[in-house]
């Protein structure tokens, strides 16, 4: 529980519930906008989507003070104007200015897998923003970089307001169905593009993305036909009614369906996707439990009946939390579990009530209890508690201590003169960690905090590079008026240049630049620039003891899977050579009888990019390719001939490979995985030509299968090549089986210095 934590608070807030939030909303002439909707979404209450609302007023300025949103965390914020939509993400400092765009009419078509439209299919908006670069072959546009403010006014996916708060506040969701051709039509639909749910009763849910100024989805939406779960739920023999029944997705880990059994004590799920299933009670208001049942093998528009589901022997554990000090209830704050063979959906919350209780029902065993931490409570005993259940006795409450934090404002002094924007202050005390980031004249709020004790306190700059580290003493601190003196460091300029094989200068190249400190502190830095018409290019005002890396890449060049290395004290850096995609690799798709198959999809193994499909005569060509050997796999799951697979190794330049399908529908999913297993060691054998990409990347799908696989094959890499393959497995080793990490970090040793030090970061980070 405790990396989980870890996890949990990096990814669910780093400030305090009770923030306002404030901007403007203009039009495209940055006139301002009045009466417009502004939706805020409170990203910390996860994985719940929850908006509040407001107007702006005749200037078009907006303020919003959620009853729980994040202090720090970059808010999503949506506004709306009739025939216009705009989105933002709030700055550190809780502001964000929402440029409106227009609407215009799109249009799609959703058909099955066998090309027949389908009628009648509900298409609803879910998120806002689908930037053509996100999701299509673009990349993201050379002139803007990370740190822009340009990149808060993107078009990412942001949620969009659902439900009744939703409704009652006026803020529309777009969504129409299909006619009897399968086609949807939407009149006001936002130009900066928007994903779709699609849904239908007998097809598994799928989606549709139209980007940011197109008309319509790059290609038709396909629904598979759903899968059905079926069964009766009996206590003693005897029908139960009225209990709540639901599929949770084992891959997904949230709730795909539930239903209620009649009075014969009945259910049916519907609406399923072919994947592996729970089935069981997840409703943690439940008057019972039922023994959960694992499903697997489904098969699409087909009922699978499971045997009777018996009602299962189960206690009420209480869980009360407390204000420390005063014995005052606490509510709503929400509580992570760990049941005894039952797995908890993630978009199911658990969340004391005005009473600062939780009721839970669980199963005999062993109960894990996680008070997820919020900012304006801090724990002040153990967050993490177990508890073993005992059929027949309910376990005395749970209780949790937690005090109210405090927040020390102050301004941060880098070697006398006032610091700037986007300095970081890491701050960790127990049972808590996070980060805070300086306004444009150093200005900082330190917090969450405890009322008592010390914490460790690291000073980065804009970068990330440690520019201090202290242990401070709460009691220590003014209430106002804290001065944050700290030193800076040596900085000097990098230079060098981007060429291709020829020698010749390419120009627009992007340059990440990044490094480890060598004093031993454990922030790395990434600076991106671009390069002249010269393929010249130089990074300014970085840290002079720093071993740096340098990588390159550009459109219709291969990105080489190792960079340039540059020793601290050094300023310029070897040419960077990139690798023109100008290969191809052509052939035909047959069926067993050798006949031409189309609509074959065919992609490059190992690669994750460039793939193709078969024409009407079954011939395909990839283009965008390096020369060398790859790794071809063409794949469909033709509902009558079932799955069918076929693969090639060949070299690029060639025109005649030919890709004959085979049946292959396993059994069951151990056979899946030894399956797919079997082509990803081909895929990574077949690879050996290091002017090919980077086997890496087959390592990280290996992972995802057979972690130790995937650690055997970085073991067996030379030192200067087993960098890339331990940090593209080091995150599916730590979610799937982290006890392979410190295996992972016995590899390290023989590394090169500075893969190293970037190899051990990330595991130690991950740790």
């Amino acid at each position: 529980m405790a990396r989980g934590w870890w996890l949990l608070v990096c990814l669910l807030g780093l400030g305090a519930w009770g923030a306002e939030f404030h901007g403007v909303v203009v039009d495209e002439g940055g006139q301002p906008v009045a009466d417009a909707l502004v939706a805020a979404r409170n990203q910390q209450v996860w994985p719940e989507v929850e908006h509040w609302f407001t107007r702006t007023d005749a200037e078009g300025r907006w303020r919003l003070a959620p009853e729980r949103t994040p202090r720090y965390v970059e808010t999503e914020i949506l506004a709306y104007a009739p025939g216009r939509y705009g989105a933002a993400n709030a700055d550190s400092r809780k502001s964000a200015t929402i440029h409106l765009r227009g609407t215009h009419r799109v249009s799609g078509l959703v058909t099955d897998k066998a090309g027949q439209p389908i009628a009648d299919v509900a298409v609803r908006v879910r998120e806002h923003g689908a930037p053509a670069w996100h999701f299509g072959p673009e990349g993201m546009p050379p002139d803007v970089g990370p740190d822009e403010e340009d990149m808060r006014q993107m078009p990412y996916p942001r949620g969009w307001p659902q439900g009744e708060a939703a409704v009652a506040a006026g803020w529309p969701v777009p969504a129409t169905t299909t006619d009897a051709a399968g086609r949807w039509t939407l009149d006001e639909f936002p130009v900066a593009g928007a994903t779709l749910t699609l849904t239908h009763p007998d097809y598994a849910a799928g989606e549709t993305v139209v980007i940011e100024d197109a008309s319509e989805p790059a290609e038709p939406a396909v629904l598979a036909a759903a899968a059905i779960v079926a069964g009766r739920v009996v206590d003693g023999g005897q029908p139960v009614e009225g209990l709540e029944i639901s599929a949770l997705s084992q891959d997904r880990g949230v709730l795909v369906a539930s239903d209620t059994t009649d009075g014969d004590g009945r259910y049916e799920l519907g609406g399923l996707r072919v994947e592996p299933l729970m089935v069981g009670t997840y409703d943690p208001d439940a008057p019972s439990l039922v023994q959960p049942q694992q499903v697997g093998n489904l098969v699409a528009g087909q009922t699978t009946t499971l045997p009777d589901l018996p009602i299962a022997p189960s206690q009420l554990v209480t869980v009360r939390v407390l204000e420390a000090g005063t014995g005052a209830p606490v509510a709503d704050l929400r509580l992570i579990t760990d049941l005894p063979e039952y797995p908890v959906a993630l978009n199911r919350a658990l969340r004391t009530n005005d009473q600062g209780e939780l009721i839970l029902r669980a199963r005999p065993g062993r109960v894990g209890l996680f008070l997820e931490r919020v900012d304006e409570w801090l724990v002040t005993d153990e967050s993490d508690r177990q508890v073993e259940v005992v059929a027949g006795q309910d376990p005395p409450p749970i209780v949790f201590n937690v005090e109210r934090a405090q927040y020390i404002p102050g301004h941060l002094v880098v070697a006398g003169e006032p610091a700037g924007a986007d300095y970081q202050l890491y701050f960790t005390a127990p049972a808590m960690q996070s980060m805070v980031s300086t306004d444009e004249g150093g200005g900082f709020e330190l917090g969450p905090l405890p009322r008592r004790g010390q914490f460790e306190l690291v000073v980065s700059d804009q970068d990330g590079y440690e520019l201090a580290r202290r242990t401070v003493a709460v009691a220590d601190l003014p209430a106002t008026g804290w001065q944050l003196g700290v030193p800076d460091v040596a900085r000097v300029t990098l230079s060098g240049r981007v060429v291709d094989t020829d020698g010749e200068p390419v120009a627009g190249a992007t340059v990440d630049v990044s490094g480890q400190a060598v004093n031993g502190g454990g922030m790395s830095i990434i600076r991106q620039v671009t390069t002249e018409d010269t393929g010249a290019w130089q990074v300014v005002g970085v840290p002079a003891r720093i071993d740096y890396l340098a990588t390159a890449q550009a459109p219709g060049y291969r990105r080489p899977p190792y960079g340039q290395q540059l020793p601290a004290g050094e300023t310029r850096f070897s040419d960077l050579v990139l690798q023109p995609l100008t290969a191809t690799v052509g052939g035909v798709v047959l069926d067993a009888a050798g006949q031409p198959v189309a609509g074959v999809p065919v992609i490059v193994l190992g690669m994750g990019g460039p793939e193709a499909v078969s024409g009407a005569d079954g011939r395909f060509v990839v283009e965008g390719l390096p020369p060398g050997r790859l790794m071809l796999l063409a794949g469909d799951d033709d509902v009558a001939a079932g799955s069918r697979l076929a693969t090639a190794a060949t070299q690029t330049g060639a025109t005649d490979v030919r890709l004959t399908l085979a049946p292959w529908r396993p059994t069951n999913r151990d056979r899946e995985l030894e399956v797919a297993e079997e082509m990803l060691f081909t895929a990574w054998t077949e690879a050996t030509d290091e002017a090919w990409f980077d086997r890496s990347q087959v390592a990280a799908e290996l992972a995802e299968l057979d972690p130790a696989g995937a650690l055997q094959l970085a073991a067996y890499q030379p030192a200067d090549k087993r960098a890339g393959v331990l940090e593209a497995v080091a995150i599916t080793l730590t979610e799937r089986a982290p006890a392979l990490v410190l295996e992972a970090l016995g590899l390290v040793d023989e590394l090169p210095p500075v893969e190293r030090a970037r190899v051990r970061l990330t595991l130690a980070l991950l740790l």
